[in-house]
């Protein structure tokens, strides 16, 4: 995986998940918010912090730009400033800008700047949300498009005990079983015991499913919960 030092601006609450998650990636990240609350939460997490006003070119100029590959405007709310900003950025030769969209005027406001790699995190996690209420298929659902998903299930009764290869998953029901994540004992000591999932990687025609196992597949939502229906 690549690791790359990214900045970003706006450190609510969108802004500071995003900033922590990819520092425990392993990424070098830059964390810019002009209020100081919210720089000291972040400051023994992430590798530089900075109180800067993101709407003032002088204060813009002293940023590290040149140590960093990608820039990501995570401002919410406020339009005006993550326009301002983004008009900064470009000025000061950013290339790789990522923009968090507040609405669709904004966003084609920030296509028109040419900026086209637009995120929409309010949008994306309701779309996911609906589509885990509509077909029920577990917790963890990355939707390819509107009838394809990346699903994280508990495994149904009636593949407990079997083997892959006996089972024709992508012939039944065109589903592909991508991998499982199972809970395991790590613990050294037999009088205390810690559990951990740890994924299985790659599995073969001759791996045998356990009770409790979660699948994660690859297919059609409505193949994929007829699968999971399936009485075997």
């Amino acid at each position: 995986m690549d690791k790359n030092k990214i900045m970003i601006i706006g450190l609510g609450i969108f802004g500071s998940e995003l900033a922590i998650d990819l520092s425990k990636k392993g990424h070098q990240v830059i964390g810019v918010d002009s209020e100081r609350e919210r720089v000291n939460k972040l400051k023994d997490v992430l590798e530089y912090t900075f109180i800067i006003d993101s709407t003032n070119l002088k204060g813009m100029q002293t940023l590290p730009f040149k140590e960093t590959e990608k820039v990501i405007i995570a401002i919410g709310e406020n339009e005006g400033a993550s326009l301002m900003t983004a008009g900064i950025l470009k000025s000061l030769g950013m290339e790789k800008i990522i923009c968090r969209s507040l609405s669709k005027t904004h966003e084609y406001i920030l296509d028109s700047m040419g900026i086209k790699d637009i995120v929409h995190p309010e949008k994306e996690a309701a779309q996911q949300l609906s589509h885990r209420l509509t077909y029920n298929l577990g917790k963890e659902m990355l939707f390819i498009d509107q009838i394809h998903s990346v699903t994280e299930t508990l495994i149904p009764d009636w593949m407990v005990d079997r083997k892959l290869g006996d089972l024709d998953i992508r012939g039944k029901f065109a589903v592909n079983i991508i991998s499982v994540i199972r809970s395991e004992n790590i613990s050294k000591n037999k009088a205390h015991e810690i559990f951990e999932n740890r994924c299985k990687g790659v599995i073969n025609p001759d791996f045998v499913f356990l009770p409790g196992d979660i699948i994660v597949t690859f297919g059609k939502n409505d193949d994929i919960k007829n699968m999971i229906d399936f009485k075997g």
